[in-house]
C-alpha cells in the first residue's frame, strides 16, 4: 500500500503527487521532532491515534481535512507535508546562487529567495527596461503583494487604480486583480516584489 500516491500541490502551485510513505514519514518525523506521542495528536487533531499511525506508515492517505487538523496539531502549514521537495525552514540565496532570469517580453524576473518548507511566499526582482517595452501585467490570483521601488519611476497598476513611484518608495495590495508595472522614468528600472504566486518565477 505504501507505494500508492496522495495529490499534492507543489511550491510552484502545480498539480503534483507525493507517495503515502514520504507523507506519512514526513508527519511522524515531525510529530517526533517535537516530541509528541501518537495519543497527543489525537487529542489536537480530533483523528485516533490508530489512524494517525496509518497515514505515518503510508497504508492511508489522509483527507484534505485530515491533513489540515493534524499539521494544525503539529504546528505547521499543510504544504509543508506534501511539498514536492523536503524544504529547510531557513533557505538563504546568495546572488552568485540566484536563478537564471524568466523574460516576460521585455521584462526580466530573478527569483531572489528559494522558499522554505510550507512557503506561502517568495520575493522576485523585476528588471524593467526603458520605453514601451518596460511594462508587465498578470492576472488576478489570491493573496497579496508587496514591494519595494529599488531604482527607476514605475508607475503601478491595481485594476483601474495607478500610483506613480519612485526609488526608495514601496507598495502593498490585493492581487485579485488584474496588477502589474510600467516603467515610465528615463533609464532602467527595477523594484523587487514579494508574493504568494510562486508560478512567477518558473
Amino acid at each position: 500500500m505504501s507505494g500508492h500516491r496522495c495529490p499534492g500541490a507543489s511550491t510552484h502551485g502545480d498539480l503534483s503527487v507525493i507517495s503515502n510513505a514520504v507523507l506519512g514519514g514526513r508527519i511522524r518525523s515531525e510529530r517526533l521532532r517535537r516530541r509528541m506521542t501518537l495519543k497527543d495528536v489525537e487529542a489536537q487533531s480530533g483523528f485516533s491515534a490508530t489512524h494517525i499511525s496509518e497515514i505515518e506508515r503510508g497504508r492511508t492517505c489522509p483527507t484534505i481535512n485530515a491533513l489540515s487538523r493534524i499539521a494544525q496539531a503539529l504546528d505547521r502549514e499543510p504544504a509543508y507535508f506534501i511539498e514536492r521537495e523536503e524544504l529547510p525552514d531557513l533557505s538563504h540565496t546568495r546572488s552568485s546562487e540566484r536563478s537564471p532570469a524568466v523574460v516576460f517580453g521585455h521584462v526580466q524576473v530573478e527569483a531572489l529567495t528559494k522558499g522554505v518548507a510550507g512557503a506561502r511566499l517568495r520575493a522576485f526582482q523585476f528588471l524593467l527596461p526603458e520605453g514601451s517595452q518596460g511594462r508587465v501585467e498578470f492576472d488576478g490570483h489570491h493573496g497579496e503583494e508587496s514591494g519595494y521601488i529599488v531604482r527607476g519611476r514605475i508607475e503601478v497598476r491595481v485594476g483601474d487604480e495607478k500610483r506613480v513611484l519612485e526609488t526608495g518608495d514601496g507598495f502593498h495590495y490585493f492581487a485579485r486583480r488584474l496588477h502589474g508595472f510600467r516603467n515610465i522614468g528615463a533609464g532602467p528600472a527595477s523594484l523587487i516584489l514579494v508574493t504568494n504566486h510562486r508560478t512567477m518565477g518558473g
